[in-house]
């Protein structure tokens, strides 16, 4: 698969890297950094059918960061839709922002375990903050627990995650993200996915 295949058109990555820098309050670069990293570079109403099953949630906080924290109560609800949580954990990276704090403070709020690691910036200009590995290994640790997998994020890079996840354990698993920051590899080997519309995103 291409770059050209699974990334955003410049203009939705620049209104993304502006909807995070206004509300987070990140410098534009950061901002950009971002959105190059989540980008891959269906219908809420399925989610009726399967009410009631138990599941796991696995979020990446950096697309959640998208969502407006108004709406994140109502999210929450149209993911968990009255099924029993065996697990919530939201991964990000600790860089003592208050906005981000307080985001932090809405998910742990509303029942997920937030694992935070250090932000390591380089001399050279790059940055290190991901949690790839840890939602890894948690994911692969508690697969066998729960009916349903839900991953929050856009990373393709989870795309054989997901595969060996339904493989392996023969279980649904569920993504949501913004649909044109989520790689299309992803889309196309997980079970369902849900896209983040318009009505819960930051404005």
């Amino acid at each position: 698969m291409t770059s050209a295949e699974i990334c955003p058109p410049l203009s939705v990555h620049k209104l993304h890297a502006t909807k995070l820098q206004k509300n987070l309050g990140l410098k534009r670069g950061t901002a950009c950094t971002i959105v190059a990293h989540i980008c891959g570079c269906n219908d809420w109403p399925q989610l009726r059918e399967k009410c009631g099953q138990p599941f796991d949630a696995y979020a990446s906080v950096i697309p959640m960061y998208f969502l407006d924290p108004s709406v994140i109560n109502k999210f929450w609800k149209l993911v968990t839709c009255d099924r029993e949580v065996i697990t919530a954990i939201a991964y990000t990276t600790n860089r003592g922002d208050p906005k981000q704090i307080q985001f932090q403070n809405i998910l742990r709020a509303i029942g997920f375990e937030v694992k935070l690691k250090p932000f390591i910036s380089r001399a050279d200009g790059s940055s290190k903050g991901d949690w790839d590995v840890g939602i890894t290994i948690d994911i692969m640790e508690n697969a066998d627990k729960a009916d349903i997998i839900v991953l929050a994020s856009g990373d393709g890079d989870f795309d054989i995650l997901i595969k060996r996840i339904r493989d392996l354990y023969n279980k649904d698993t569920e993504v949501y993200g913004v649909s044109e920051l989520t790689a299309n590899s992803l889309k196309n080997v997980t079970s369902t996915f849900y896209p983040i519309n318009d009505s819960l995103l930051l404005k």
